[in-house]
């Protein structure tokens, strides 16, 4: 298990990629279901999400289109600031 620790957090191998995009979707995920609340309640910009999901696109293009797609209607709904 330390090994498969170590090899994540090392972000070099494409399975440790694919696992830290996956990783990052999870919060995505709750903000999105709870309608971006949290986001708006913590004053989050669009910046720190993005920032936060950048390394999401080298593990996996289609998960950045899909926390891409979410961050967009978060920003159009104005649950994200600039």
């Amino acid at each position: 298990m330390i090994a498969l620790f170590d090899e994540f957090e090392a972000f070099e191998t494409p399975e440790a990629k694919f696992a830290r995009a996956m990783d990052n979707m999870q919060p995505l995920i709750l903000n999105d279901s709870n309608d971006g609340e949290d986001w708006r309640a913590h004053n989050v910009t669009a910046q720190q999400v993005y920032g936060r999901q950048s390394k999401t696109k080298l593990g996996s293009e289609t998960l950045f289109q899909v926390a891409d797609g979410i961050l967009q209607k978060h920003i159009e709904k104005g649950n994200l600031g600039s």
